[in-house]
């Protein structure tokens, strides 16, 4: 199950002429062919692209208009991809515009497809395997887990401030005090001793024949390196058939980081998408609150079985 896109994408009929210009510049060939891709949860153009000389490229654009709402996020995947070493598991990154009427990327296009959903075994674990062995150097200027999550991970603070015990039967007012009280430390758990991409999810894998590709590192930044697996369990569990303890045990790091720090993070998390998913709808993301409680779920309930509740 990826996300159910309410609104479509931005086209590549629908850019300006001025914009469709800079980026065949940049490509040195005019795009004739092109086809949407409609995972995920931004509104820009995210296309692969048949050029005139018969290439093929993947195209990431947003137009002036989309550029206060999704600008930072593209920016910052530009900087994260100019800064991945050579053989990191993601699509290269061939060419860049970053002009007043618009910001687009260009990137080697996979020849590959987005997991199956309920996921497969095998396929999960190339996946978990991909992170195991996904050891890249800490970036300084890319920002640290704790900071960019910070605000984030206090869901359970608050909604232990705001006595919610309407969440599951479970969780009265003494669980909601508890996992406030769990939560608080977790970022004493998260080193920055790795660049990791912190938003690995189906529809941000591609899977080739021999091969898996993360794409979308507009969330990366310095993180330990397990935390790329513990923030995507909810998702692989959400999609049906699997449980989320199930899925750590199939990896590395499940025999080798202290269970202190994945309960801390994995409740952290868990608040964080049960409180996000309980705020108003965004309008140009209708469906993220949605999606955030069909990962909250799981996330909720791996957090009551290490607990014992």
């Amino acid at each position: 199950m990826t996300s159910t896109r309410t609104i479509p994408r931005v086209d590549w009929s629908e850019l300006t002429t001025e914009f469709q210009a800079a980026i065949e510049a940049e490509l040195g060939a005019s795009v004739v062919e092109w086809s949407s891709q409609e995972e995920g949860f931004s509104p820009g153009l995210a296309a692969r692209c048949v050029l005139s000389d018969g290439r093929k490229r993947f195209i990431k654009a947003l137009p002036e208009q989309l550029l206060e709402i999704s600008g930072r996020f593209q920016r910052h995947e530009v900087a994260v991809m100019s800064s991945l070493p050579t053989g990191a598991p993601a699509p290269a990154m061939l060419g860049v515009v970053d002009e007043s009427f618009g910001l687009a990327a260009v990137f080697e296009d996979v020849d590959g497809a987005t997991p199956t959903l309920p996921w497969e075994r095998h396929e999960l674990q190339a996946v978990i395997d991909t992170i195991d062995s996904m050891t890249l150097a800490p970036v300084a200027e890319l920002g640290d887990l704790t900071r960019r999550f910070n605000k984030h991970f206090t869901g359970w603070r608050r909604l232990a401030a705001e006595e919610a015990t309407d969440i599951e039967p479970w969780i009265d007012q003494s669980v909601l005090n508890r996992l406030a009280q769990l939560e608080a430390p977790w970022a004493e758990h998260c080193p920055p001793t790795a660049l990791i991409h912190s938003d690995i999810r189906a529809d941000n894998i591609l899977l080739s024949e021999d091969q898996v590709f993360i794409v979308d590192w507009a969330n990366a930044c310095n993180g330990p390196p397990w935390a790329d697996l513990l923030f995507m369990i909810p998702s692989v569990a959400m999609s049906g058939g699997w449980d989320a303890a199930d899925v750590w045990a199939m990896s590395r790091f499940s025999d080798t980081v202290d269970p202190e720090a994945i309960t801390a993070v994995a409740v952290a998390g868990a608040g964080f998408f049960t409180a996000s998913a309980r705020l108003p709808p965004i309008p140009s993301i209708p469906m993220l609150r949605d999606f955030q409680e069909a990962q909250a779920r799981p996330a909720r309930a791996w957090v009551r079985q290490r607990l014992g509740l």
